[in-house]
């Protein structure tokens, strides 16, 4: 017995998915979501009479630093 299976759509719905807008980066303002992150971090370092931090984990060292 064969099933028909289908792995990647037809060519209609693949070339409406490639042309279609998938993400809004275009309405994003990147130096406003930088600015924003470091200055959460920092509230959060005074509030806790912190003078530094230590980040290990890379996904706290992009969203502080965005590196």
């Amino acid at each position: 017995m064969r099933f028909k299976r289908k792995i990647a759509p037809d060519t209609k719905s693949k070339s409406n998915f490639i042309t279609k807008k998938r993400f809004r980066e275009d309405e994003i303002n990147f130096d406003k979501l930088r600015s924003y992150r470091l200055d959460r971090v920092k509230k959060e370092l005074e509030k806790n009479n912190l003078e530094a931090c230590i980040l290990f984990d890379p996904v706290n060292v992009r969203y502080a630093l965005d590196t």
